[in-house]
């Protein structure tokens, strides 16, 4: 059943449910009035007939101002006829008579027997023998002798007055069905408006859309409490997603992070088996022919070649074993506030030397002030490493231009060297390590194997901050960022 129908069926449910309940009580009310109502006014005007005997009873006085009193409210209120005589029948006191005029009992029905123990019988009235009453016939003893008393009620208005309420509750019966049946209609409209609206909110959580709310405020009671859990479930589903999918997201990362570092494995592999074949090469060959002891052999450049070679490969062994200590020492990195101003003109100062060696002009434009947080000793490490990367690639009698900036809180150091550029398809591919760019740039090559770069990057990105090159003015500039620390 579709959402709509769901709706519908639940309106018309509770609208017919209201009328069956209104129908019901309207038939209990016609079957009472039918069937319980006769003997009801029956039994009433039986007790009030008996009521007023007692009053006449323990009150009577032949005062036809004191008998009024007893007597008027129940004529009026109970529609009670009352008869009084005294033993020779003279008339005391009449509901519907004239006092002073008698009435012969002989002249009554024969059923009529006065009792000082009355009891109410149903027969015709003394007035008009075809209507039909309940009447009391008592004595009671006064002192002013017996007097008789007779309290009759017509049946016929009882049937009246029946036969009238039964017509008026049928009325009210009708009309109360047909009100009740359109305020069921209402009142099954606005009792399912807000389960409508729950349940769409229910149906868009369950397509995991849960932009919309239930409205809290629409009912009150279970379904003002049901809006409300629907909420509270919409929002915890929610954040329970969003954090699903950020750990989804997370995983994801670290996935390609073991791919990539897998990768980054297999390329270390190849490129240090690649460094070491060609020393390893001429370690094998020149130690051979020293066994072979070849004629002519100049015993000395081959010992002088094999210890260059050991060498090499031994600054490369510890190269590498550098990184991997840098890589995982970065993991435990101190940060402390640093003067980077100072921090950088320092190390400008201790490497002053080799730019003198190689005849390279320095040029320094550091702007004070700037602080940094990071680790001393693994930031010197990334600096000096730009610094040797210059030396090795500027040009004879060639410049290095030295820089240090705060732009928009961001703290710049650049070196910029003079040499051949780099092309614009390896500028990605220079942070990897193992990498070396076109031999030729390099002028002093050395033991230089391509991980000083790799190192620098590796650095900064444990810091946050970034790193970049670009070809300016016939040379390159390095350079990386740090944010900018304000105590």
């Amino acid at each position: 059943m579709k959402w709509g129908e769901r709706m519908k069926s639940i309106r018309n449910k509770l609208a017919l449910f209201v009328t069956i309940i209104i129908c019901f009580i309207v038939t209990i009310q016609v079957i009472i009035n039918l069937f319980i109502a006769s003997p009801y006014f029956v039994s009433e005007k039986k007790k009030a007939i008996y009521s007023l005997y007692d009053k006449i009873e323990k009150n009577y006085s032949d005062d036809s101002e004191k008998l009024n009193s007893i007597i008027s409210s129940f004529e009026e209120m109970k529609g009670l006829q009352v008869e009084i005589t005294d033993e020779n029948h003279n008339l005391i006191y009449t509901s519907g008579r004239k006092l002073g005029e008698g009435f012969d009992l002989g002249k009554q029905p024969e059923s009529v027997t006065y009792s000082k123990n009355p009891s109410i019988i149903s027969r015709k009235s003394f007035r008009n023998l075809n209507i039909e009453t309940l009447s009391l016939y008592g004595i009671i003893d006064s002192d002013y002798g017996e007097r008789y008393i007779m309290i009759e009620t017509p049946i016929l208005a009882i049937v009246d007055s029946v036969r009238v309420l039964n017509h008026i509750t049928i009325y009210v019966a009708i009309f109360a069905i047909i009100i009740g049946i359109g305020a069921a209609y209402i009142y099954a409209i606005r009792f399912s408006t807000p389960i409508k609206e729950i349940d769409k909110v229910a149906q868009n959580v369950a397509a995991l859309d849960f932009s919309q709310k239930a409205n809290e405020n629409a009912s009150h009671g279970e379904i003002g409490s049901l809006a409300h859990s629907i909420n509270v479930m919409s929002d915890k589903l929610s954040s329970f997603i969003d954090e699903l999918v950020e750990k989804n997201e997370l995983l994801y990362q670290d996935n390609e992070s073991l791919m990539k570092s897998e990768e980054m494995r297999k390329e270390f592999i190849a490129n240090v088996s690649h460094e070491l074949k060609s020393p390893l090469a001429l370690l094998t060959g020149y130690a051979e022919m020293l066994k072979s002891d070849v004629s002519g052999l100049d015993k000395n450049m081959c010992l002088d070649i094999i210890i260059e070679e050991a060498g090499k490969m031994n600054e490369m062994i510890k190269s590498m074993l550098n990184t991997s200590n840098i890589e995982y020492g970065l993991n435990k990195k101190r940060m402390d506030e640093i003067d980077f101003s100072k921090f950088i003109d320092d190390i400008v100062q201790k490497t002053s030397v080799l730019f003198t060696k190689n005849k390279i002009t320095v040029e320094k434009d550091i702007e004070k002030g700037c602080i940094v947080r990071g680790d001393v000793f693994y930031l010197e490490q990334a600096v000096k490493n730009y610094l040797q990367n210059a030396i090795s690639h500027t040009t004879k009698d060639g410049n290095i231009k030295i820089k240090l900036s705060n732009i928009d809180n961001k703290i710049r150091f650049s070196v910029y060297n003079d040499g051949k550029e780099i092309e614009e398809q390896k500028m990605n591919k220079i942070w990897d390590s193992f990498y070396k760019t076109d031999e030729a740039r390099t002028r002093n090559e050395g033991n230089n194997i391509g991980l000083g770069l790799y190192i620098v990057k590796t650095i900064i990105s444990a810091h946050k901050g970034e790193v970049g090159v670009r070809n300016i003015d016939k040379g390159v500039e390095f350079w990386f960022t740090l944010d900018s620390y304000n105590s």
